[in-house]
């Protein structure tokens, strides 16, 4: 969302001042009582003071000067359009109008109306375009230490990370291969978190933080709709009303089928009779203990 409205520091308070006064005069000539009403208009007055000092004290877009050598190289401000602009490979100099004369001092845009963005909406689409995030980096770690459903076939055991849920911590937060020994399924996705560069330190969430995090702070984790295409990265996450939950991360989804590829930590026994009833992801039989 890209709005063009005026600053709020460029704002000169005698604009302001005949829509403050209709807007109180309304309710200030709908009192019958004249002794009420002379109150009324005192607190108006100075209400109208107050605003004006404000108002001043923010409004300091005129006032400001712009050391000419501090525009970027190759970048030229033209004072007739009051902008500024890429310059030509055929030019040296600024473009000045007949009567004008370069200037070691360039004026800050006279026009107060600005383009604005939107902070929360430009972060989530710049968090859309992976900007700051290292994807990659984040797949590359998950792969390094998980397993594939035919490792487990050649050994039921063969784990590079065992499943733990680690409450200590030292550990659970710890940025050494002590730290990622042992993990549970919230502990890997704040690892990856950290990894992408989401966050700086490894965050102390489990599944149920996670969910609420999620919630408070939508520009942060996202959630997306039902019809969404999961990408490479993203997080999967539910939550059962009594808290428990799972969480993984979506390595490759193959849109022909409509299928996605994770890695998670899991810590439980699949068994046929639950893939009869639907209740887990139909790998009758293994035993999960670890990264896979």
């Amino acid at each position: 969302m890209v709005c063009f409205h005026q600053s709020e520091w460029g704002v000169e308070f005698s604009h302001l001042k005949s829509e403050i006064d209709t807007f109180l005069d309304k309710g200030i000539n709908k009192e019958e009582d004249e002794g009420i009403k002379n109150i009324l208009i005192e607190r108006k007055n100075e209400a109208l003071q107050i605003t004006e000092a404000k108002v001043n004290a923010l409004s300091f877009w005129k006032e400001v000067k712009v050391s000419g050598n501090s525009m970027p190289e190759g970048v030229t401000y033209e004072p007739h359009t009051n902008s500024c602009r890429k310059m030509h490979s055929w030019e040296t100099e600024p473009i000045l109008q007949p009567g004008e004369s370069p200037s070691t001092l360039e004026q800050f845009p006279t026009n107060n109306k600005v383009y604005h963005f939107h902070p929360n909406m430009f972060v989530r689409q710049m968090r859309r375009l992976g900007d700051g995030l290292n994807i990659q980096v984040g797949i590359e770690w998950l792969e390094s230490i998980a397993v594939t459903k035919d490792d487990l076939g050649k050994d039921s055991n063969y784990y590079k990370v065992s499943y733990k849920n680690d409450t200590t911590t030292k550990t659970r937060t710890a940025l050494t291969k002590v730290g990622e020994k042992n993990l549970d399924c919230s502990e890997l996705v704040c690892r990856y978190l950290q990894k992408i560069g989401w966050s700086k330190d490894v965050k102390w969430l489990n599944t149920k933080g996670l969910y609420n995090y999620a919630e408070k702070y939508p520009e942060h984790l996202e959630k997306q709709k039902k019809d969404y295409k999961p990408q490479i990265g993203d997080i999967f996450l539910w939550k059962k009303d009594s808290g428990m939950g799972h969480t993984g991360v979506v390595v490759k989804y193959d849109e022909t089928t409509d299928s996605v590829t994770t890695i998670e930590s899991i810590n439980e026994n699949e068994y046929p009779s639950r893939v009869a009833r639907g209740e887990n992801s139909g790998h009758g039989g293994y035993n999960f203990k670890g990264v896979i």
